[in-house]
Order: C-alpha cells, then sequence, then structure tokens
C-alpha cells in the first residue's frame, strides 16, 4: 500500500501496536514467537507501518500478548480509557504448556499389497 493509500486510522492503530510492543521490550519476531506463529514478523511489521489494516480477530490476538483492549489497537479507546479497562480486568494467565508426545505413524496396507489368487489357481 503506497503511502497515499493509508489511512489515518490504519497509521494510528500502527502506532499504538508498536508504543505498546516496544513498552514490553519485544521485537516482531519476539511477538510473533508469543502468538506461537500465528503473525508473520513482516506482517505485524506492515500493521505498524499502517500498510494492513486490523481487522477485529487479528487485533483482539494482539490485544491478548500487548495486554490492552482490542477496540484501542483499533483506535476506537483513548489511552485513559485503555487504562481503566485494564485497571478492571484481572491479569491475564497462561494456560500451562503440554509437552505432548509426538505422533507414531502406523503403516497401512494398500490394495497393492495384498496377495490376489492367481486365475489358474483353485484357491
Amino acid at each position: 500500500m503506497s503511502n497515499a493509500k493509508k489511512t489515518a486510522e490504519a497509521i494510528e492503530a500502527g502506532r499504538r501496536l508498536r508504543t505498546l510492543r516496544d513498552g514490553l521490550g519485544l521485537s516482531l519476531e519476539g511477538l510473533s514467537q508469543r502468538l506461537d506463529g500465528a503473525l508473520s514478523a513482516s506482517r505485524i511489521g506492515n500493521y505498524e507501518q499502517g500498510s494492513r489494516k486490523l481487522n477485529i480477530p487479528t487485533a483482539r490476538l494482539l490485544a491478548r500478548e500487548l495486554q490492552a483492549h482490542p477496540a484501542y489497537l483499533m483506535g476506537l479507546l483513548t489511552d485513559e480509557e485503555n487504562r481503566f479497562l485494564r485497571a478492571l480486568s484481572p491479569a491475564p494467565t497462561q494456560p500451562p504448556r503440554v509437552e505432548r508426545p509426538p505422533l507414531r505413524v502406523i503403516p497401512t496396507h494398500s490394495a497393492k499389497s495384498k496377495k490376489r489368487p492367481s486365475r489358474t489357481s483353485p484357491y
């Protein structure tokens, strides 16, 4: 998206996103890793530059990690309203990570591997 096509809302959302990310001391890669790769670092960078506009599901995903309200990221709340809502909500808790054993591949028999009786065989 060229500079002429960047909207004021996308630019403001990007500024807020970067401010929150920097406040937590996260790099673009670090935030991407905290999101388990749901958003790439370059995509987050595009949001910050205003090249991409935040949609609601993405704002929710980012807001959870950045400890903000999704409406704040989208420019619908002021800084003061965001601080107020953060003070009301309990601190987010991360569910414990469960280490799962690797999946085992169980070989299956294909149709070609079955022996067929020959035409000359009585069986």
